[in-house]
């Protein structure tokens, strides 16, 4: 559309046609490419990020499948469920990094995939990151401290101080001595955009059929896809009247 190949609405058949040959790698890709783009926009040069991660149900296969998970009391650790998780910029709160797992992955596990997604230039402008106590782990914080990032996240409650200089000592020990510090630091409002961003996506229940988990993989992608292109509308039309 922005090229201007684009010139009058196309056929079903046609539009299908396209959509089975883009591959899910490029639409990760896109996401990435409007991202940047979003971000570049903005004139501060620091910004903060929160990560989180949501469920999708998966209703394909067969009716005796889904017979049999329906009788056994369907749980989001089935196989008819599958997670996205995304990394948000503050408080732009557009989609900085994407990924997708099974839903009996957990999200520590995948938090290097979205890591690895995010482009070095905007890591070295990340000031603080919000995350839950799902990512509460000695390579993450450390990953974080390392980059000279900020890691706001509640230790577990089975957390335990060994006395040592470790940043996640360190950080069991500040919440242990000044109870209301981590609720000082985290900014509800900042933690719950990213609740906003998946609640945007799902105003409209995703039912996925697909067989196929190329396509299931496609049809999980595409609306964080439209909510990041109408993001980058949104800045190029500022952009355009400054």
């Amino acid at each position: 559309i922005e090229e201007g190949y684009l010139t009058k609405i196309p056929s079903w058949e046609k539009f299908y046609q396209e959509w089975s040959k883009v591959r899910v790698d490029s639409l990760e890709r896109f996401i990435i490419q409007l991202r940047t783009k979003i971000t570049n926009q903005a004139n501060t040069d620091k910004f903060d990020v929160a990560v989180d991660s949501t469920g999708f149900g998966v209703f394909g296969g067969s009716i005796w499948r889904f017979l049999k998970w329906s009788k056994s009391r369907v749980k989001k650790t089935s196989k008819l469920f599958r997670k996205i998780h995304i990394a948000i910029s503050l408080p732009s709160r557009s989609i900085i990094s994407i990924a997708r797992s099974k839903s009996i992955d957990h999200d520590s596990v995948i938090f290097s995939k979205l890591w690895k997604n995010i482009p070095k230039r905007l890591i070295s402008r990340i000031r603080r990151m919000y995350l839950d106590a799902a990512y509460w782990d000695e390579k993450i914080i450390g990953l974080l401290v390392q980059e000279e990032i900020t890691p706001v996240i509640p230790p577990k409650s089975n957390s335990i101080d060994h006395g040592t200089s470790s940043h996640q000592d360190l950080i069991v020990r500040a919440i242990k001595n000044y109870p209301g510090l981590y609720k000082y630091n985290v900014k509800s409002e900042w933690r719950a955009s990213v609740e906003h961003v998946f609640g945007l996506v799902k105003l409209k229940p995703l039912r996925i059929t697909e067989r196929k988990e190329s396509s299931r993989a496609k049809a999980l992608l595409l609306p964080f896809l439209c909510y990041n292109f109408v993001l980058y509308l949104q800045a190029m039309n500022i952009q355009n009247i400054n």
